[in-house]
Formats: structure tokens, C-alpha cells, sequence
């Protein structure tokens, strides 16, 4: 890897000052589930709403963190990229980090709540982030932007098309029962054959809307 040990130490050091102040600045790190609202039913027994049947629905969404799954088969054909993926959030969605081992270059895809996980991950290996992509702008896949690029400074990249989602990320989790936070405004816009240098390799953007009006894929 292309990063000395001293380099890593004072790398991480930097991430995790960010960190710190970006926990500091807000409270907490992306969103947070929301305490359930009480109603009273025809009986005058207390009842909560949304927040209780998400717990039903995603139980095991609210234990913790679990470990990363690596996907050495997604990189197959790829020497020296790897690809691992983390649950994250109350509706476990993947947060993936691609890796350049070589330069030690990673690029943080969909992060949909911070993780002291990936941090720690990042810190420990060296690794520089050089872009946190959105592939849609649902708020389980936007929920950690801030949160990352405070720590890492990399910018934020988005289809135009989903950024009224984007900038409604609050009202999308209160419809779900989820605090979020706002999300700082992307840096770098994604359009239909554009072309990214990442990780060693370069990628084409292919816009594919339907689950959104901007979701992209990367080919």
C-alpha cells in the first residue's frame, strides 16, 4: 500500500477530528429513530404509531452495527480493487467502499447513516476518500454524507435529477418515523456517459431512473 505507517497515524487522526467536531456541531452523526408518538384508541389505551411498526418490520435493524461483508467476487477481473459493504441504518442498507489497494484510494458509495465502523476501517488502513457517490437520493442512502465528508473531505456526488429528493431528506424520514439531518449540497453533478477515474479504473455513468429520477449505476 502506498501510504507509510506515520501517514496512517496522522491520517487517522485527522479523521477522527473531524468526526469528533462534526458529532459536536450537530448532536449526533446523520439521524436518529425518532421517539413514537402516542394516540389513544376507542379503548383510551395508549397505542404507538409508525415508529413500533418499524421495529416489527426491522428487528434486527435495531441491534448495532454488524460486521462488514467483503465481496472478493465483485472484484473478480479487478486485481488490487476490493469491495466491501456495511448495513448501516435503521433499514440496513448497504454502505459499499471500493478500494485501490495500490494507492490506497477508496471511494464511499450510498452512505445511508454515519459509522464509526467504516471510519475506524478507513483510519486504521490508511485509505484516502476521494468521492462520496449517491446512487439515488433516498435518505437511507444519504443519511451519513455529512458525516463522511467532515471527517474525509470528499466531495459528494449526485444525479441533478434527484436533488429536490436530496433536499427534502428530512421530510422523507419523518415519513418513515426517522430523525435525519440535512445534507450538504453535492459537489459534483453526474450526467448520462460521463466518465470518472476512480480507484485505478475508469467508469461510466449510466443514468437509470425509475426507483428515482436520478439513480445512476456506475459501469
Amino acid at each position: 500500500m502506498g501510504v507509510s505507517g506515520r501517514g496512517r497515524r496522522e491520517g487517522g487522526s485527522s479523521l477522527r477530528r473531524a468526526a469528533d467536531v462534526h458529532r459536536g456541531q450537530s448532536g449526533r452523526c446523520s439521524f436518529r429513530l425518532r421517539q413514537p408518538s402516542l394516540g389513544r384508541d376507542s379503548q383510551g389505551e395508549e397505542e404507538t404509531q409508525t415508529l413500533r411498526a418499524g421495529r416489527h418490520r426491522y428487528p434486527d435493524a435495531l441491534q448495532g452495527p454488524r460486521p462488514f461483508r467483503p465481496h472478493p467476487g465483485l472484484a473478480q477481473g479487478n486485481p488490487g480493487m476490493n469491495i466491501f459493504s456495511f448495513p448501516v441504518g435503521p433499514l440496513e442498507t448497504n454502505l459499499y467502499l471500493l478500494v485501490e489497494e495500490e494507492q490506497g484510494e477508496a471511494v464511499i458509495v450510498d452512505p445511508g447513516e454515519a459509522s464509526e465502523e467504516v471510519l475506524s476501517l478507513l483510519e486504521r488502513e490508511g485509505w484516502r476518500v476521494s468521492l462520496i457517490l449517491n446512487t439515488h437520493a433516498h435518505f437511507d442512502h444519504i443519511g451519513g454524507n455529512a458525516f463522511f465528508q467532515e471527517a474525509t473531505g470528499a466531495p459528494i456526488a449526485l444525479h441533478p435529477q434527484d436533488l429536490p429528493l436530496y433536499r427534502r431528506v428530512v421530510e422523507q424520514g419523518e415519513f418513515f418515523g426517522v430523525e435525519c439531518l440535512p445534507q450538504p449540497e453535492p459537489n459534483l453533478m453526474l450526467w448520462e456517459g460521463q466518465r470518472l477515474a476512480l480507484v485505478g479504473r475508469q467508469w461510466e455513468v449510466w443514468h437509470t431512473p425509475g426507483h428515482s429520477p436520478g439513480s445512476v449505476c456506475l459501469y
